[in-house]
C-alpha cells in the first residue's frame, strides 16, 4: 500500500529470517529485511509514548506512518516481535480483537483511534486506513 498509494518506499517490505514463522505461506519470500529494522518498527508501534515512535521514524527518515484496520488483527505479532506478551495488551473475544487498558496506551492503539499527540498530523483516512505525517 505504501509504495502503490503513497509512492514512497516502506521501511519494511519483507519479514526477517527470525520472524518467517509469522507468514502464513513463506514459500514466495525471496528477500528478507533486517531483524533490527523489524524490531524497531514493532517497538515504535508498541511504545506507550510518542517520543520513541518519532525517534524511530526519524532514524529511518520516515515522514509518514500508515495504519489499517487490519493492523488490530495483526498487531499481536508487533507485541511478540517487540518481546512483549501480547496477552497483556490484546484480548480476543469471540474472534474479535480489542485492546486491554494497557494496550490502549500503545501507539498502535492511539494511531488506530486517532488519539495521538501533537507532532503527528492525520493527513488521510478512509474506512480502511489512516495516514499520519510527522511534523
Amino acid at each position: 500500500m505504501i509504495k502503490a498509494i503513497g509512492e514512497r518506499n516502506p521501511i519494511i517490505r519483507n519479514p526477517s529470517h527470525e520472524i518467517i514463522n509469522s507468514i502464513a505461506d513463506p514459500s514466495g519470500i525471496k528477500e528478507y529485511d533486517s531483524h533490527e529494522k523489524i524490531f524497531d518498527v514493532a517497538s515504535a508501534f508498541t511504545a506507550n509514548n510518542q517520543t520513541l515512535l518519532t525517534q524511530i521514524m526519524e532514524k529511518y527518515n520516515a515522514e509518514y506512518i500508515i495504519v489499517s484496520k487490519n493492523d488490530l488483527t495483526n498487531c499481536a505479532w508487533f507485541f511478540k516481535i517487540a518481546n512483549l506478551d501480547y496477552a497483556d495488551y490484546l484480548v480476543n473475544q469471540r474472534g474479535s480483537w480489542s485492546f486491554t487498558e494497557l494496550g490502549k496506551d500503545t501507539m498502535i492503539a492511539r494511531l488506530l483511534d486517532n488519539t495521538v499527540d501533537s507532532g503527528l498530523s492525520l493527513v488521510y483516512q478512509d474506512q480502511e486506513m489512516k495516514i499520519y505525517k510527522l511534523e
